[in-house]
């Protein structure tokens, strides 16, 4: 996580505190930002951050004994390209007005990198400490549907306990008020339960006094009131207690910002219904792959594979030597024309000059020279068996078709 310089009010902030003084109106803090860029002016000059990147949605607010607390969440839910945390601003308005103005900026003493949104989106939650006059009101805009509710601002804002907020046990506080309510060093939140009494400025434990103020504590406490008939004003707003307790679970389903039906992707082995109170998921089937598709929940793809001819890439495969002994055979010479007689002894050659004038022998009736010599009989005799062989393709190893692979849980909501 970034770390930055304190937050310093910018001339255009101070304006606009000089107006909730003069009674103008409320001061609305409307949202933050962060950006990569680095000033190259006085701080108190800038109206807007260098170069802003992303908008970080105020989540809770509340005035601790002058220090105003914002609590601010970063998604990179529309973030396309990754940046540096270089600078941090925070917006607001008078109540009533319509265009927002710079009210304070800080720089980073260490940048972060807030990653782009590859399809796992990243959350961040910052607190922002801000002095205010006791004289000014405060108060945040909450843009709907882009605040994830936690737990910890649950605990404090939507638990209908009826409590003032107070802040921080530790902050120099040396008295607690009657059903006040205050924040302990572990984070949780706890109702003064012991009246108006004097405590030991800088201690952040809570003793036997303050009540841990949570959903899970009202609810037991609530079951228990049930069961022994003793249902205080404290709880009783004129509707049954069981219906108080579905509009507590309802209040903290709506917060998920999951819907029926959608999945969670967690890198670690937390059941989301520990994180969102009152919502039920259901673990995917480990060992699946997940890809898109134009309707969902289909399945399909094998772990196995079994290659065929078609498969095999189209090259020739070469024939090892091999060497061949061919047994003896002959051909018959015939007579051309229609006897085709063999030449026998009956059936020769004469010569083509007269009687004891040596000359040349002819073939008896032959028409062209092509006929002389050829032969009326193919060949049939078995020349013996020839068998090669190729050369030896493959060891018969398996397939490996395992990609490269991280594991992570998903989860399916279901109520």
């Amino acid at each position: 996580m970034a770390i930055f310089n304190e937050h310093v009010i910018v001339n255009s902030g101070r304006k606009l505190l000089g107006r909730a003084l003069a009674g103008e109106g409320k001061i609305i803090i409307t949202r933050a930002a962060m950006g990569d860029g680095k000033p190259s002016k006085d701080i108190k000059e800038l109206t807007s951050l260098v170069n802003e990147k992303i908008v970080a949605n105020v989540a809770d607010i509340f005035n601790d004994r002058g220090t105003v607390n914002l609590k601010v969440q970063i998604t990179n839910a529309e973030l396309e390209t990754p940046f540096k945390t270089e600078e941090f601003g925070i917006f607001a308005k008078i109540e009533g007005d319509e265009q927002e103005v710079l009210y304070s900026y800080c720089t980073a003493v260490e940048a972060d990198t807030i990653p782009s949104n590859n399809g796992d989106v990243f959350i961040e939650e910052h607190t922002v400490y801000i002095a205010f006059s006791s004289d000014a009101e405060a108060d945040i805009y909450i843009k709907e549907g882009v605040v994830f509710l936690s737990v910890e601002t649950a605990n404090k804002n939507y638990v209908p306990t009826g409590l003032i907020v107070e802040g921080k046990l530790s902050n120099g506080r040396t008295s607690l008020k009657e059903n006040y309510q205050y924040q302990a060093d572990n984070g949780k939140w706890y109702h003064n339960i012991g009246g108006n009494r004097s405590w030991r400025a800088g201690n952040g434990i809570p003793d036997e006094l303050l009540l841990e103020i949570s959903y899970f504590d009202i609810h037991k406490r609530l079951n228990t009131k049930l069961v022994q008939g003793n249902v205080s004003e404290e709880y009783n707003t004129g509707k049954k207690i069981e219906d108080k307790i579905k509009d507590l679970e309802q209040r903290f389903k709506n917060f998920c910002p999951i819907p029926l039906g959608g999945v969670l992707t967690m890198w670690d082995e937390t059941n989301p219904t520990s994180l969102y109170l009152g919502t039920t998921w259901e673990l995917i089937s480990a060992g699946k792959y997940v890809k898109t598709g134009d309707r969902a929940l289909q399945i399909g793809g094998s772990n196995s594979i079994t290659l065929t001819k078609d498969n095999l890439p189209n090259t020739k495969v070469k024939v090892d030597s091999f060497s061949a002994t061919l047994s003896s055979h002959y051909h018959h010479i015939a007579v051309p024309e229609a006897t085709e007689n063999e030449l026998t002894a009956n059936n020769y050659m004469t010569r083509s000059a007269g009687t004891n004038d040596w000359g040349g022998y002819a073939l008896h009736s032959s028409n062209t020279v092509a006929s002389i010599g050829k032969t009326s009989n193919a060949g049939g005799g078995n020349t013996g068996t020839v068998s090669p062989s190729t050369e030896a393709l493959g060891s018969g190893n398996a397939i490996t078709i395992q990609p490269e692979y991280i594991t992570l849980k998903f989860w399916k909501r279901t109520s």
